[in-house]
């Protein structure tokens, strides 16, 4: 009998996976968390379809949605509660997210792999393959050290990489306090989604419930 539940693919520790778990959870959409071991994940990830071999991945029938941004955007189209996307600035909300992604979110994974990687590598395995099924584990085992060389070379970790990723990180966080100093007080938007209600709440009431 098959689980007509959709399967989210994903790591033990990764920012990128927590995204979507929150986007489900938040449009109540029941899902099955299904943990992958790092580097098992790329034969696995090709064999179910996806377009690369990143996760988190949405199994959601024979469809294969991949990474965050496709998996908030999948939830959407199937949402119960209000959307997480904001009534106005719609291209300005996409660009600080695309921003968010590919930048920020990249460059804190790279600042912490490049601070456990080269030197203390278990700190890293231990917590990726937790949630992976024992059979995945004897293989990342045996895999492990040709993936730490590849993240490694895919995250460019080299004696200043810390150094470089604090920089750019700095940068893009005084780019967006540039953007609420403009008197927004919201990056897009002028409205926030109250996770408890489940009502949108405008300015004036946060105000005053600040009180």
């Amino acid at each position: 009998m098959t689980n007509s539940k959709p399967r989210l693919i994903t790591f033990a520790i990764s920012h990128y996976c927590e995204k979507a778990r929150w986007a489900l959870d938040w449009h109540e959409i029941p899902y099955v968390e299904i943990g992958w071991a790092p580097g098992v994940h790329r034969w696995l990830a090709k064999k179910h379809g996806a377009k690369s071999t990143t996760l988190p991945i949405l199994l959601d029938g024979t469809a294969a949605v991949q990474d965050s941004v496709g998996i908030l955007d999948w939830a959407e189209t199937r949402a119960k509660r209000p959307s997480l996307a904001p009534d106005s600035d719609g291209e300005e909300a996409e660009a600080i997210e695309k921003r968010a992604n590919t930048i920020i979110g990249r460059h804190i994974r790279r600042l912490v792999y490049a601070e456990t990687l080269p030197s203390e590598p278990r700190s890293v395995k231990a917590p990726l393959f937790r949630r992976a099924p024992s059979w995945q584990r004897v293989l990342g085992e045996m895999m492990w050290p040709a993936t730490r060389r590849s993240m490694i070379a895919i995250y460019d970790i080299r004696p200043d990489a810390t150094a470089d990723s604090k920089k750019i990180l700095e940068a893009e966080f005084d780019r967006l306090e540039a953007r609420l100093a403009e008197g927004r007080r919201y990056l897009a938007g002028d409205r926030i989604v109250d996770w408890w209600t489940s009502r949108d709440i405008p300015h004036d009431r946060l105000r005053h419930d600040a009180k």
